[in-house]
């Protein structure tokens, strides 16, 4: 008897209780990662990932290493952040130089739309119900870093003026990381809402979701964006599922 095992299993269990919540991870990542590559990317540093990753699927799961795949994790969240910097700069090579406030409600709108018919946000960045509207916080904090001379992961692709919030790219934006939706969702939110003026845009996002976040800590949910945008119940089932994938590869 082994007198060490104060949980009533052998090592061999333990070790085959690790190597089976890895393998779910990893097959999580997977979902997650064809997910990214719907859109067949076609740059260097998704391919070479790619291969790592067909790699790993083809080694014992046991043998993954817990340093190799918060490194996937990490890749992803760079990959994100990226698809916001093309998302803002695909506006702005539309609108020309424009306010930040019209910058986010447009982005917004199309965020909507998007998750209403596909299930997707276009970013990852979270919505609160702020006094003028939905605002995505991070792209908030990171338009006010760049405006203040502060930097932030914005910082190399536009810039804000310090007496008008006037946002302007530095550079044109690169379509690989929006698919053919996204950049429908982002011309149609375009077309429809720059010509509106801040008091028209302000009504128009103040409606009874905008109001129920502001009334239970201000965040929106997905799902609330969603039926804002007039997502059915079956797409809102979907993106419940969705997020139980992210969440799961996350934790």
């Amino acid at each position: 008897m082994n007198t060490d095992n104060t949980d009533g299993t052998d090592g061999n269990d333990r070790n085959n209780g690790k190597c089976l919540q890895f393998s779910r991870k990893l097959s999580i990542f997977a979902i997650k990662r064809a997910k990214v590559l719907r859109l067949d990317k076609k740059r260097n540093e998704f391919l070479c990932f790619v291969l790592d990753f067909s790699y790993l699927c083809n080694r014992n799961v046991c043998e993954v290493t817990e340093i190799e795949f918060p490194y996937m994790v990490d890749t992803i969240k760079k990959y994100e952040d990226q698809r916001i910097k093309e998302a803002l700069l695909y506006i702005l090579s539309k609108t020309g130089v424009v306010d930040y406030y019209h910058l986010m409600k447009i982005l917004y709108l199309a965020e909507r739309q998007h998750l209403a018919k596909w299930g997707e946000k276009i970013t990852t960045d979270d919505y609160y119900a702020l006094p003028h509207g939905p605002v995505p916080t991070r792209i908030y904090d990171a338009l006010k870093d760049v405006k203040e001379g502060h930097g932030g992961f914005l910082a190399d692709v536009l810039t804000v003026e310090k007496d008008l919030p006037n946002v302007a790219p530095l550079r044109e934006p690169d379509l690989d990381y929006l698919s053919k939706s996204e950049v429908e969702a982002l011309d149609n939110a375009i077309t429809k809402n720059i010509v509106k003026s801040f008091a028209e845009l302000e009504q128009m996002t103040h409606d009874e979701y905008y109001h129920k976040a502001l009334e239970n800590g201000r965040k929106m949910s997905i799902e609330d964006i969603a039926r804002s945008g007039g997502a059915s119940e079956e797409m809102i089932e979907f993106i419940h599922e969705q997020m139980a994938v992210d969440e799961a590869l996350m934790s």
